[in-house]
């Protein structure tokens, strides 16, 4: 879950998520999206490890991505 968190790793997650690729797929609303990913980088600056951090959709999310482009 820090991964996600991480400046460079959130820079290119916000990237992807942003890319007209994965905008124009239409499996996922962007701006839900978006503020998973901004949750996620929030619960994790807090230190919390008693909330939901959004760590799996975001690699599910990663994942079916990449599988995708490459295809």
């Amino acid at each position: 879950h820090l991964w996600f968190s991480n400046i460079t790793t959130f820079e290119n997650l916000m990237d992807l998520v942003n890319s007209r690729s994965f905008i124009e797929r239409g499996i996922y609303n962007v701006k839900e999206v978006i503020k998973i990913i901004n949750k996620h980088k929030n619960i994790v600056a807090s230190g919390s490890t008693r909330k939901e951090n959004n760590m799996m959709i975001l690699w599910q999310l990663v994942n079916l991505e990449v599988w995708l482009a490459s295809n």
